[in-house]
C-alpha cells in the first residue's frame, strides 16, 4: 500500500496545491485503498494487487475529469520542468520516446524471472545429474542385482527422460521471459515512484542472495565428499559408481541455488539499468558476448552430452561445465574492460 500511496503522490505534485485537488487526491486514494482490499480478498498477493490498482487507476486525468475536476495546470507549483522531475522522483525523460515500463510490467517482470530462475535452475539440476541414474544402476550392475544390459538401458533412458524436461522447462521460460528481452537491450523510461519499489526489493533480496550464494557454494564443495569417501573406503566399482552419482547430484544442487539467485538478482540489475544493463552500456553495445551467450549455453550442453556419450565417462565430464562457466565469466569481463 505504501507503493500506491506514493505513487499518487508523486502524480499529484503536477497539481496545483488547492482544496479540490486534495480533495480528489484523498477520494483516489479511498478508491485504490478499496480495491486494493478487494483484491486480497480475492486471493491476489501483495504485488499483483498493488499492479492491478495501478493499472486501473494509472490515468488519473481521466479519472479527476470523472470526479468532476478539472485538467492540470502544469508544474503550477514548480519553476522548470527539472524541479518538477526531480520532486516527482522521475529518473529519464518520459518524452524522449524511450519506452515506458510501468509499476504492474516490472512486477510482473520480477514475477516471471523468479518463477523462470526455479526453472532453469531445475532444468541445469536435471542435466547434471541425468547420468547419475546411469552410474548407479551400473554400480547394481557390478553388485549383480541387475543386469549390465538392463543397467545400461535403465541408466539411459533415465537419463534422455531427464534431459528431455530439463530442455522442456528451457523452453517454457524462455518462451515466458522473451517479452522482456528488449529491457536489457533498450534503454526504457520507469516513474520514480517504480523505481524506488524495485529499489526496495533489490534491497530487500539481497540477504537472500546472499544465502544462495553460500549455500551453494557449501554444497558444491561437499559434493566431492562421496568420492572420495568411495576411494577411501572401497574403490571398487559397485562403490565408486554411486558415489560420482551422489556428487553429481549434490553438485548439480549447487548449481540450482546459483542459478536461482542469479536470475532473481538480476532482473533488479536489469529494471533499474545498473551495471552491465546501465544506460552507458547500452549506447556502447554493439555485437559483444552477450548477443552470443544464448547460443553459448546451448552449445556447452550439446558438447557435454555428445562428449559423454562418446567417451561414456560420466563421472568427469561433469567438468565441463566448471571450465564453460569460467570461460563466459572471462570473456564477459574482457568485453566489459573492451567497453
Amino acid at each position: 500500500m505504501e507503493v500506491i500511496k506514493n505513487y499518487l503522490e508523486s502524480i499529484f505534485l503536477a497539481y496545483p496545491n488547492t482544496p479540490e485537488t486534495q480533495r480528489a487526491k484523498e477520494e483516489l486514494w479511498a478508491m485504490m485503498e478499496d480495491r486494493f482490499g478487494e483484491l486480497i480478498r480475492e486471493g491476489h498477493n501483495e504485488n499483483e494487487a498493488v499492479g492491478i490498482v495501478l493499472g486501473e487507476f494509472g490515468n488519473v486525468e481521466e479519472i479527476m475529469r470523472d470526479l468532476g475536476y478539472g485538467g492540470r495546470e502544469e508544474t503550477a507549483n514548480f519553476h522548470s520542468a527539472e524541479e518538477f522531475s526531480s520532486a516527482a522522483g522521475d529518473t529519464g525523460k518520459e518524452n524522449s520516446g524511450e519506452k515506458t515500463v510501468t509499476y504492474q510490467e516490472a512486477v510482473e517482470y520480477v514475477q516471471e524471472m523468479e518463477k523462470a530462475g526455479i526453472k532453469i535452475g531445475l532444468g541445469v539440476w536435471m542435466c547434471v545429474a541425468s547420468p547419475s541414474v546411469l552410474l548407479l544402476m551400473l554400480g547394481l550392475s557390478f553388485s549383480r542385482v541387475i543386469s549390465q544390459q538392463a543397467a545400461v538401458a535403465l541408466g539411459i533412458t533415465a537419463a534422455a527422460v531427464l534431459v528431455a524436461a530439463a530442455v522442456g522447462l528451457f523452453l517454457y521460460s524462455g518462451i515466458r521471459v522473451q517479452k522482456y528481452g528488449v529491457l536489457k537491450e533498450e534503454m526504457f523510461w520507469m516513474d520514480g515512484a517504480t523505481r524506488q519499489y524495485m529499489e526496495e526489493l533489490r534491497d530487500a533480496f539481497r540477504p537472500v542472495f546472499t544465502a544462495h550464494v553460500i549455500v551453494g557454494t557449501v554444497i558444491c564443495i561437499i559434493s566431492v565428499i562421496p568420492i572420495l569417501a568411495g576411494a577411501v573406503l572401497s574403490g571398487a566399482e559397485e562403490v565408486m559408481l554411486p558415489s560420482i552419482s551422489l556428487s553429481l547430484i549434490l553438485a548439480g544442487l549447487g548449481v540450482f541455488f546459483f542459478i536461482n539467485a542469479g536470475c532473481r538478482h538480476s532482473c533488479y540489475t536489469v529494471l533499474l539499468q545498473e551495471k552491465e544493463y546501465s544506460r552507458e552500456k547500452k549506447e556502447k553495445k554493439r555485437n559483444g558476448w552477450k548477443s552470443f551467450e544464448d547460443t553459448y549455453w546451448i552449445l556447452v550442453t550439446a558438447l557435454y552430452f555428445l562428449i559423454s556419450f562418446g567417451t561414456r565417462r560420466w563421472g568427469s565430464t561433469w567438468i565441463l561445465w566448471i571450465v564453460a562457466a569460467a570461460f563466459n565469466e572471462f570473456m564477459g569481463k574482457r568485453m566489459r574492460r573492451r567497453r
